[in-house]
């Protein structure tokens, strides 16, 4: 059956693109470098990167796809914020995936998965969201409009593969993962998600992300400048002054996907 429906206090937020340049606006704004999206090009195993620890989709929620989120509460019981703002679910998807990022620090102090908590969450997030829904040059979306997309974040907790969609009441497993076999599970599980799908709208558009690990710095590079890692405050402030801004801190509009980067309710 379809999740249950919504209830929503005050007013809906305009909703973010499904797009790497938003959701890292989102993470850089929840002050999170540890990890970045990316964007995800295929659903083989060999397609996905290596170092994900999360992935974010977006796909339009048919029944099928409503029936196959569903499945039983995970053994492993953590962060979860419900989506009671409209427009908010790609904020919730993605603090979801930024959960498992290292060094992640929790923008309120976590609770009882009630409707207060989710809200204090989301009234923290608010001026994250505002910045990162309008970091793309797609055109913002309209806030309340039904975009008819919706975002969810599967990621692994415990020994489980676990879907976390903020228009339930809680998470739900999807099966045992191990921690060597995160990418190639999630990459079946994203697969049968978009099967579930296709088979019932053929010509659906989909967008994946990934939550992906930082590359530790290079620290052989340290001692042919004459400068020890210790004496650096982090391996950031070593990168600006010697090699200049790192790509993620440019301005990378002239990359950004074309204007009609799907966006969520």
């Amino acid at each position: 059956g379809r999740a249950p429906a919504m209830t929503t206090f005050g007013d809906a937020w305009a909703p973010l693109a499904s797009s790497p340049t938003a959701f890292n606006a989102l993470a850089d704004a929840l002050g999170v470098d540890s990890c970045r999206f990316e964007d995800v090009l295929g659903l083989d195993a060999s397609l996905l990167p290596a170092r994900a620890v999360a992935f974010v989709v977006c796909f339009p929620p048919t029944a099928s796809a409503t029936a196959l989120l569903e499945g039983p509460l995970p053994q492993y019981d953590d962060l979860f914020v419900r989506q009671i703002v409209g427009g908010a679910c790609g904020t919730i998807a993605a603090v979801h995936a930024l959960s498992h990022a290292p060094g992640f620090t929790p923008p309120v102090q976590w609770g009882d998965r009630d409707e207060g908590f989710s809200l204090r969450v989301l009234q923290s997030m608010k001026a994250a969201h505002d910045v990162a829904s309008v970091a793309t040059h797609a055109r913002p979306g309209e806030p309340g409009v039904h975009q008819g997309r919706h975002l969810v974040c599967l990621a692994r907790r415990g020994d489980e593969l676990v879907w976390l969609d903020g228009r339930r009441s809680f998470p739900t497993a999807c099966g045992p993962c191990s921690a060597e076999a995160f990418v190639e599970t999630a990459a079946a599980a994203l697969r049968g998600l978009v099967a579930a799908v296709q088979a019932e709208t053929p010509d659906a558009v989909f967008s994946v992300l990934a939550l992906t690990a930082r590359e530790p710095p290079p620290r052989g590079l340290l001692p042919a400048l004459g400068a020890g890692l210790d004496d650096l405050e982090d391996f950031g402030s070593f990168a600006s002054a010697f090699l200049g801004p790192s790509a993620d801190a440019r301005d990378t509009r002239e990359h950004e996907r074309p204007a009609k980067c799907p966006r969520s309710d």
